[in-house]
């Protein structure tokens, strides 16, 4: 079951129909008060590097989805404008989205859905975060993913492929992979792990509808026959982009691609 925190929406002006929660990791000046806004709790994180005069902290939003997946990142906004948070290379964004209704073989379609698009999603952050320790490539092959039937077999993969070993352990370094299988056997979720840190409101929006549309792809894509699968693959990048993503979203790659590569996804 998904935490008693949770936040199931009823509209959907933000479409994002799966509970989702949001890590971002931040800095904040000492003399500040340290208040929580609402649907938020805070952790601390030895993974970020301090700053002369900043306090580490990752701020960590309860589940929800929808219009009130919308209202908590409005208050995460508010809070960091009122404290002055600021974010530096070391900070990440993670977002996990709920997993527990997912097959496995489902899952595993969610994974290659993320491979097919991970260079262009890579191409959106800043160098310091495509060679991150913290956010490995996935290192599946797709053809591997493609015959997950069952969860030992996922589980199998995924750890062999990341050099680890299945636990419950939150620490596991199977963790540290783009698109996080092992959330799934820690915290019931798929966690997506390569976002650079922000406390950008269209940053963290437009980035998790991105993830939302893998997902749902990935979910569909499941469905598919082998020749459908087959031509799916086989379209050119940009179609593949389009048909997954939508106008707004690839203006909003290939605005963040050419900020970091001085060129558009599709040329």
């Amino acid at each position: 079951e998904p935490p008693a925190c949770s936040r199931k929406a009823e509209s959907f002006k933000f479409p994002v129909r799966r509970l989702v929660g949001v890590e971002v990791e931040c800095l904040f000046p000492y003399e500040n008060d340290f208040m929580t806004p609402d649907f938020w709790t805070s952790t601390s994180d030895g993974s970020i590097n301090s700053e002369e005069g900043y306090d580490c902290v990752e701020m960590v939003s309860y589940p929800a989805s929808g219009d009130l997946l919308l209202e908590s990142i409005d208050n995460l906004m508010k809070w960091s404008s009122n404290v002055r948070a600021i974010v530096n290379r070391s900070c990440g964004l993670h977002v996990h989205f709920n997993s527990l209704d997912l097959s496995a073989r489902q899952v595993a379609h969610v994974a290659i859905v993320y491979s097919y698009f991970e260079e262009i999603l890579k191409g959106m952050m800043p160098n310091s975060r495509q060679s991150s320790n913290w956010c490995r490539d996935f290192p599946v092959p797709i053809e591997y993913m493609r015959k997950i039937s069952t969860e030992e077999e996922l589980i199998e993969t995924y750890y062999d492929h990341m050099d680890s070993h299945p636990s419950t352990d939150k620490y596991n370094d199977a963790r540290y992979c783009g698109i996080n299988v092992h959330s799934r056997y820690y915290h019931g979720s798929i966690e997506f792990r390569l976002h650079s840190g922000t406390i950008n409101k269209t940053k963290i929006v437009n980035w998790i509808q991105i993830l939302n549309r893998i997902i749902d792809m990935g979910v569909e894509l499941e469905q598919y026959t082998e020749d459908k699968y087959n031509k799916w693959i086989k379209r050119p990048p940009i179609v593949r982009m389009m048909s997954t993503f939508g106008v707004e979203l690839c203006d909003y790659i290939n605005k963040r691609t050419s900020k970091f590569k001085g060129g558009r996804v599709n040329e």
